[in-house]
């Protein structure tokens, strides 16, 4: 299927969540080392790479922040487009894109804008994060704190440079969940994790949908009914993915504070699992994720090979040895409680 290369980088972008926003898949992290954010729903932004199944799927200085108030609920994520489109649906994914191609230039997004700075909140993580996630219900504790960021050969302190470029981050919550291979894992909640997604220009859905209703001519009768269906669940993903999102990030940084960073995952990603990345923030190269509560056991199938993990502290990390095909991303992941149960089962991209 042919893509315009706006159309393309705007589902590339598009988050989910889920980046979106958003029904988040696998995305890969950069190289050892590099401190780089990885943005769900939907998602997914700067040196990242993220699938275009993400959408399928579905700043100012820091400084003290607001008041203890907790989010407001999240609005409900749109109905995701297809995962697995059938042949009929790429052909209605083509019309749009050639509808779209007309109104590209004025309606682009844009790039994401640089990494912002990250803002603190002494606020606290809504119901829905606190009730799934258990290492946030724990008090703190001294090694919660996050590494001093120190870069460079002349060892230059970066203040609050460990901290993930999201909104409202809940600074009183933050929890390094485990350490493993030289690196700590910490689980980061924000009331906006979705803050470098670009905003939908105004009148650019009504223009697009203008663009696809003088391309229904040249459409089969057949097919103009589902094409205008899949256009509305494209636009609306598409707006979901540029709006705030409560959720977390999930860093895994070394003694310098460099290292690894997914920002996006939202509340309903990490219940349904899309939540995976891979990185290697001291060189030995991982996938992790983050779990909830109730999930004892991770097992992750590349190919014929099944691989088991234990979940502490609502992660799980897996070493790669280079072995693993997809960056690290498995064929299907599986959770299973303390007692064996199957809780639930993810296919991978």
């Amino acid at each position: 299927m042919t893509i315009l290369p706006q159309l393309e980088s705007e589902l590339l972008g598009a988050h989910a969540r889920r980046a979106a926003r958003r029904g988040r898949l696998p995305r890969r992290s950069p190289a050892p080392g590099v401190f780089a954010v990885v943005l769900g729903m939907t998602a997914a932004i700067a040196v990242a790479v993220v699938a275009v199944v993400l959408i399928r799927q579905h700043h100012g200085s820091v400084g003290g922040g607001g008041g203890a108030a907790s989010p407001p609920p999240a609005a409900p994520e749109p109905p995701p487009l297809p995962s697995k489109p059938t042949r009929d649906q790429q052909r209605e994914e083509q019309y749009i894109f050639r509808a779209q191609s007309a109104v590209s230039r004025s309606c682009s997004r844009g790039q994401a804008s640089p990494l912002p700075q990250p803002t603190v909140s002494q606020g606290a993580p809504s119901q829905a994060l606190l009730s799934i996630l258990g290492v946030l219900r724990r008090p703190a504790q001294p090694t919660d704190k996050l590494p001093t960021r120190v870069l460079g050969r002349n060892h230059q302190v970066i203040p609050n440079g460990s901290l993930p470029p999201a909104k409202d981050i809940y600074v009183r919550y933050i929890r390094r969940a485990r350490w493993r291979f030289g690196a700590g894992y910490y689980i980061v909640p924000a009331g906006d994790v979705n803050a470098q997604a670009p905003p939908v220009r105004p009148g650019c859905a009504a223009a697009q949908r203008r663009a696809l209703q003088r391309e229904l001519p040249q459409i089969p009768q057949r097919l103009r009914a589902p094409t205008l269906a899949l256009e509305r669940t494209f636009l609306a993903q598409t707006r979901y993915s540029s709006e705030p999102h409560e959720g977390i990030c999930l860093l895994a940084l070394n003694s310098t504070g460099g290292g690894d960073v997914q920002c996006g995952s939202t509340a309903t990603d990490i219940e349904q699992g899309h939540t995976t990345g891979t990185g290697g923030p001291t060189g030995v190269p991982v996938a992790y994720g983050v779990i909830p509560d109730g999930v004892a056991t991770v097992t992750l199938r590349y190919g014929r090979n099944r691989f088991t993990v234990h979940a502490i502290g609502n992660v799980w990390i897996l070493p790669l040895h280079g072995r693993q095909p997809q960056y690290g991303f498995p064929d299907k992941i599986v959770w299973r409680s303390a007692a064996g149960t199957v809780i639930r089962t993810v296919q991978g991209p």
